[in-house]
């Protein structure tokens, strides 16, 4: 789990763009309270939180805020705005949801396993990780759901040398995405390391769409 500081390369380039920016870390994260994450089942309670307290600023319209987030915060907020919370527009990076792909990606990522037997510890591991964090993968299917954002535009930002979760699942969210769409596809990027291959190109697309979907 990461946190906060995460965040920061991009808050920096859109504050200087002219956006306020709420940073924030999901539970079990950062300084955050609680021991369990849930890859964003629970975890659009905190985005739900966050949205209502910019909503209670006096001058901030709903239609006004964006969402960015990145790996699990990209998935969940696509499972958030899915759900028609009234939100101007959605961005993501390197994002994902709970899949038995996803998790045969990251179980062959982190060791090294051949596919087919991560594709195995997979389906034990999710059974084992509904219980214990008592919510339901397949809930969690961005893919499924992301097409539920629309009318809201998104902008789906992937890397296709994405060593974490792979590229496909970039291209699926993309294709699986409802009108009105955008997709920056960063050939040489990695797991959100954007900033690190085409800083410009990626400053210039996420303050351009923002800056169009929330400022005009």
């Amino acid at each position: 789990p990461g946190g906060r500081q995460d965040g920061l390369y991009e808050a920096d380039v859109l504050n200087r763009a002219g956006f306020t920016i709420l940073l924030g870390s999901f539970r079990a994260h950062d300084d955050s309270e609680g021991e369990k994450i849930s890859f964003g089942y629970y975890e659009q309670l905190d985005l739900k939180a966050w949205h209502e307290y910019l909503l209670a600023r006096e001058g901030i319209p709903s239609e006004k805020i964006g969402l960015y987030g990145e790996s699990m915060g990209g998935g969940t907020s696509i499972l958030y705005a899915a759900g028609d919370p009234g939100v101007g527009a959605v961005a993501t990076g390197s994002a994902f949801g709970l899949t038995h792909e996803v998790i045969t990606l990251v179980i062959h990522f982190e060791t090294g396993l051949p596919i087919p037997i991560s594709s195995v510890l997979s389906t034990f591991i999710t059974f084992w990780a509904q219980r214990e964090g008592n919510f339901v993968a397949k809930e969690l299917d961005t893919v499924a759901v992301v097409d539920q954002i629309s009318p809201v535009p998104v902008l789906v930002i992937h890397g296709g040398s994405d060593d974490k979760i792979g590229p496909n699942i970039g291209k699926q969210l993309y294709e699986a995405a409802a009108e009105p769409k955008q997709l920056l596809w960063i050939e040489e990027a990695k797991h959100v390391d954007f900033e690190d291959h085409q800083p410009e190109l990626y400053k210039e697309t996420i303050i351009d769409f923002f800056s169009q979907h929330l400022l005009e």
